[in-house]
Parts: C-alpha cells; structure tokens; sequence
C-alpha cells in the first residue's frame, strides 16, 4: 500500500529495549511499527518525510518495512 506519514509519535521500547512507533499517514490510518524491527530505528530519518512509501505489513498489520514509491522492488508490487 501506498501512503505518506502525518505524525510519528515514540512508544515505550520493547522488552528486548528497541524503539516503537505509532504512525498516523495523512489518509487518517494509524498503525505501529513491528515490535523489535529495524524499521524502528530508521522510521525518523529524512527520507520518509513528506514522501510518498510503500508500507509493507505483518500478518498482524504491523509496520516491518517503508520503500519510498517508485524506489526499489517493492514499489514495483503494488498493483
């Protein structure tokens, strides 16, 4: 799916003390990142803001990767 990201707010850090995020994008959806992903230590960097990303999810529906569109593989997928 394709979306952008209005607002990141911080979580606690899992058990195993890696970063969380809840990520609201500007369609209105809300969803957290997975717990203990790499994507929690890259969500803040530049380069997702104010930019359309590929979301890719878990089963659960948990945030695992981010791809900006057009960019890479996954970008190609979305039908």
């Amino acid at each position: 799916m394709i979306k952008t990201i209005a607002k990141l707010e911080r979580l606690r850090l899992s058990v195993n003390g890696n970063p969380r995020f809840r990520v609201t994008f500007t369609d209105g959806a809300v969803m957290q990142t997975q717990t203990d992903a790499m994507i929690g230590y890259s969500i803040e960097n530049l380069e997702y803001r104010d930019v359309p990303l590929h979301v890719s999810t878990s089963h659960a529906g948990r945030i695992t990767d981010l791809v900006p569109a057009g960019h890479g593989e996954a970008a190609h997928t979305e039908a």
